[in-house]
């Protein structure tokens, strides 16, 4: 098998001795040197004070508080429906002197600084 990029194995899907089929993912290859951090909670009422390149805050309960910076890399252009709400998916990038303590898939709390 050959990936796409370099990166770090997060998970093996396929067992010992488990044929490996066209189209089927076999592991979770990520590229750890550049982190993103997802909220699938902005709301309608506040997208419009949400721009590409504003600074943000990530705190990860996992490591009592710690706090990341970080900035929005993109604000999905299309709402989902959550609960009732409309809300919009935003995609933040870590800063790489940040990453050290982090792990795929730890939740987190993320303040954008608005204007």
């Amino acid at each position: 098998m050959r990936a796409p990029f370099d990166g770090t194995v997060g998970e093996i899907l396929l067992r010992e001795g488990e044929t490996a089929l066209p189209q089927v993912p076999a592991i979770n290859l990520g590229d750890l040197t550049r982190l993103r951090v997802e909220t699938e909670d902005l709301s309608e009422v506040d997208v419009d004070r949400v721009r590409v390149g504003q600074q943000a805050q990530i705190t990860v309960d996992a490591l009592d508080g710690k706090v990341f910076k970080g900035a929005v890399s993109r604000v999905a252009p299309v709402a989902s429906d959550r609960r009732g709400d409309k809300v919009y998916v935003v995609t933040l990038d870590l800063q790489p002197a940040s990453n050290g303590d982090l792990r795929w898939g730890m939740s987190s709390f993320v303040e954008i600084n608005v204007r």
